[in-house]
């Protein structure tokens, strides 16, 4: 993590403080938010994922499918329960990687 002072110049040096300003006022700490809005704008799009979103991306995904289109993603037990409550028997599931041939 960059110093504090650093990111919080930088997001002056680029009019970012509104950001900082939105999320505060839901809550969220004034550092995290700093250091929030920092990284959306200086991360690359897979060191961010990997920063917030890194444990979620190592469970397998699976998706609902109705007449082509992917209606629901979601966890295998998710999904098998989406289909289960179905009544129109039409959702089929897949696992995410699959879409990706398609």
């Amino acid at each position: 993590m960059k110093n504090l002072e650093m990111m919080k110049q930088y997001l002056r040096d680029h009019n970012l403080t509104s950001q900082v300003r939105e999320f505060t006022q839901i809550g969220t700490s004034s550092e995290d938010a700093i250091e929030y809005v920092y990284d959306v704008h200086t991360l690359t799009k897979e060191e961010f994922v990997a920063k917030y979103f890194g444990e979620m991306n190592t469970a397998k995904k699976y998706l609902v499918v109705k007449d082509g289109d992917v209606v629901f993603a979601g966890s295998e037990s998710q999904c098998v329960e989406m289909i289960e409550k179905d009544m129109t028997g039409m959702l089929e599931m897949y696992p995410e990687t699959a879409m990706a041939c398609v």
